[in-house]
């Protein structure tokens, strides 16, 4: 059972809108790290009208990687990062935090173990 919402490391670090992210280690290239577990994998393809891509952040990985949990990135409404044409979806930001709260009751109060180890060299 989880002990707190922040078990599920989630970050709110991906450009875009509607749309979660996992990201592609270099030493399993072809499988996207949340994709180290099939039941957490069907409830992200599953939850409302969210894309699931395959790149993201690294940060939560480190989590992932000590706790053997699950981990996502989560689109918050940037584009064009690191250039002076980076914007936000101020729209999108302001619906976000109910659809966080949506996601985490989606995904409901288990743990997502990873099935492979995770062996971080992005």
């Amino acid at each position: 059972m989880l002990k707190s919402v922040s078990e599920l490391y989630k970050m709110l670090d991906s450009p875009g809108v509607h749309e979660i992210g996992f990201r592609v280690l270099k030493n399993f290239s072809d499988i996207p790290t949340l994709h180290h577990n099939r039941q957490f994998k069907q409830k992200l393809y599953s939850f409302e009208k969210f894309g699931v891509k395959s790149n993201g952040s690294t940060d939560y990985l480190e989590y992932c990687a000590a706790t053997k949990l699950c981990g996502f990135n989560l689109a918050c409404g940037y584009y064009d990062q690191h250039k002076e044409t980076e914007r936000s979806d101020i729209e999108y930001l302001k619906e976000l935090p109910a659809m966080v709260a949506r996601l985490v009751y989606h995904l409901g109060y288990q743990q997502y173990p990873l099935e492979r180890e995770l062996h971080i060299s992005a």
